[in-house]
């Protein structure tokens, strides 16, 4: 049809365009060729794009451990920090003191990384699940939201410095993942 087409619009011109007919089986051939030269070109890139985000995985991975292990002894540290000062004010506790233990207690529980720590696995073990079958941009879009979210939240409750650095990494490696699976359909 669309040759049809250009053979109407140029039947003013000297070059006419052959019949349908004439070129069909061509055209044709030449189209099953276009389209399996795309799609075997997209199956390259999605294969290069999925390496890329293997080995963002990966980074993510490994600054999470990072930020499990910097946070592991931040309660002994807060707490030594906490009776030092105390101490050098000239107050003395005692360390049985049931208000000085709950205080203790409820900064602990506040700082507590492991729930998110454990969702942030959680969601890189899916990413790389969902990375090696059928390639769903949208679906890893969702993780790449659920990832940053937990991420915001362990920056929120750290109290080391490592933590905080750990988070600031892994937040930049998300964004480019989202960049990356924003490629993907």
């Amino acid at each position: 049809d669309l040759l049809l087409s250009l053979s109407n619009l140029r039947s003013s011109s000297r070059s006419i365009l052959p019949a349908l007919d004439v070129c069909e089986k061509e055209v044709l051939f030449a189209l099953e060729t276009a389209l399996k030269q795309l799609k075997q070109m997209r199956e390259v890139e999605g294969n290069i794009l999925a390496k890329d985000l293997k080995a963002r995985l990966i980074k993510i991975g490994q600054w999470i451990e990072v930020m499990q292990d910097s946070e592991k002894e931040a309660p002994k540290r807060h707490r030594d920090l906490m009776l030092k000062r105390l101490k050098d004010m000239g107050l003395e506790l005692d360390l049985g003191d049931e208000r000085v233990l709950k205080e203790i207690a409820i900064w602990a529980d506040r700082c507590d990384i492991t729930e998110e720590i454990v969702r942030l696995k959680s969601h890189l073990q899916q990413f790389q699940q969902d990375l090696e079958g059928e390639k769903n941009g949208r679906k890893l879009d969702f993780l790449v939201q659920e990832l940053l979210r937990e991420a915001n939240t362990v920056g929120s409750k750290a109290s080391e410095l490592a933590t905080t650095r750990a988070v600031l990494d892994v937040k930049t490696e998300i964004e480019r993942i989202r960049e990356q699976v924003q490629n993907l359909e």
